[in-house]
């Protein structure tokens, strides 16, 4: 479920009882841990290149060397388990896609969670991911970037007083796979709830080669997707403990 307004995303937090639990160093201590809620961002589709259109359509390579009639639209579709991707499609193309939507977001913000409750913070994640003003079906990569850009740019959010003492939105930018090599970027703000203000942002780089992962972008997706897991879970162990404007 996605929705647009940081405050209809609090109250859904709080009316769909997503309780805290306090880290055991807090409760043996008695000293109240600092909270705070994690917001998982909406996903841009995957890019992918060379486009998987020259592994369905062997034809499409030799566009490039022969003049052909061969009419393509560009267009987002989720691939096999759920995967939003963008890239060439033909009038007769199949695209099977069985199983929810995925994105690799909700479970990386259950992950930030995790690293900040290791270090005694009473973090818990929001219920609901949080939309980007750009429809899901935008298959245009360039406005996708700008989009997360302006997001990781705004100086303040809105959230209702007393939903966390912080909130950490997470968001992703660059998540694409070239031949066998998978790329992400994650990009992540702390907010003051009470104030609005955005009081640090961060973000985090890395590549892996996997070609399992590739190979299994037309089959079910289920290695791309641990694959793209591990790869985010690496950047927030490694990111998060620089945020500036995190818990203290």
């Amino acid at each position: 479920m996605i929705i647009r307004a940081a405050s209809a995303l609090a109250g859904l937090w709080l009316a769909a009882g997503c309780a805290a639990t306090s880290p055991k160093q807090a409760a043996d201590s008695g000293v109240a841990p600092v909270s705070v809620l994690v917001v998982p961002l909406q996903a841009p589709p995957l890019e992918v290149w060379p486009d998987l259109i020259e592994q369905r359509q062997p034809a499409y390579r030799q566009i490039r060397h022969q003049a052909l009639d061969f009419p393509v639209h560009r267009a987002a579709f989720r691939l096999p388990g759920g995967i939003l991707t963008s890239g060439a499609l033909t009038g007769d193309d199949a695209i099977a896609s069985s199983g929810p939507d995925w994105s690799p977001l909700p479970a990386l913000a259950e992950r930030a969670a995790l690293t900040l409750r290791a270090r005694g913070v009473d973090a818990n994640v929001a219920c609901v991911a949080a939309a980007l003003p750009l429809a899901p079906e935008t298959a245009d990569p360039e406005g996708w970037r700008a989009t997360v850009q302006a997001w990781y740019a705004a100086p303040a959010a809105v959230y209702p007083v007393g939903v966390a003492d912080k909130v950490l939105e997470l968001g992703m930018l660059g998540w694409r796979t070239f031949d066998d090599q998978l790329s992400l970027r994650l990009l992540w703000k702390w907010i003051d709830p009470a104030s609005g203000r955005v009081t640090g942002r961060g973000s985090a780089e890395r590549t892996l080669v996997d070609p399992q992962a590739r190979a299994s972008l037309t089959v079910d997706g289920a290695a791309f997707k641990s694959a793209t897991l591990k790869l985010g879970g690496a950047l927030l162990d490694d990111g998060l403990p620089a945020g500036s404007g995190g818990p203290r």
